[in-house]
């Protein structure tokens, strides 16, 4: 049997968790779902355990589940204070990952452009090492709360940019799941 999934952002934003499970719902029972909550939900304000237990219900009622949690940040962002902003926010996502019954959490390897945008020097070995220092801490957090880390290259565009980098990361971060 062939199961597939959505990435629920693409059907939209949603000022609600109820109208997200019943517009994927559309799609068919128990389909899981890549959830964005930023994306899909742009006015929620920031993830939190009250929000996350209103999610679960509200995608139970309606066999809706979340394989992946997405939480886009740019793990290499210029500005240290924002990196540091944003790695706290996908702790966050970690930390509740567990109440959605998401198995990971997922972010893209970032730019060394604020808006993740192509830069060339984006590929340099010291933002390279950049995202292995944020990642190091990410990975760690994960650990302690009971959830994965998940990276998405992005071809040409971020840290994590080719087959061989991927290779390298997943060589670096060889976890047990």
């Amino acid at each position: 049997m062939m199961r597939f999934g959505v990435r629920a952002h693409d059907l939209g934003s949603f000022t609600t968790p109820e109208a997200l499970a019943a517009a994927v719902r559309t799609f068919g029972e128990h389909l899981p779902v890549q959830l964005a909550v930023a994306k899909s939900f742009p006015s929620s304000g920031p993830l939190n355990e009250e929000f996350a237990l209103r999610i679960k219900e509200a995608f139970d009622a309606r066999g809706v589940s979340i394989a992946v949690l997405g939480c886009y940040i740019n793990p290499i962002h210029p500005d240290i204070a924002e990196r540091k902003r944003q790695l706290k926010r996908f702790e966050e996502h970690l930390k509740v990952a567990p109440i959605l019954g998401a198995l990971m959490v997922g972010t893209e390897t970032g730019s060394i452009r604020p808006d993740c945008s192509y830069h060339p020097d984006t590929a340099e070995p010291e933002n390279l090492e950049t995202l292995y220092t944020s990642l190091d801490r990410l990975v760690e957090y994960a650990a302690k709360v009971g959830s994965v880390v998940a990276v998405e290259a992005v071809a040409k565009q971020n840290t994590i940019c080719t087959i061989e980098r991927m290779a390298r990361l997943s060589e670096r971060f060889d976890t047990p799941i």
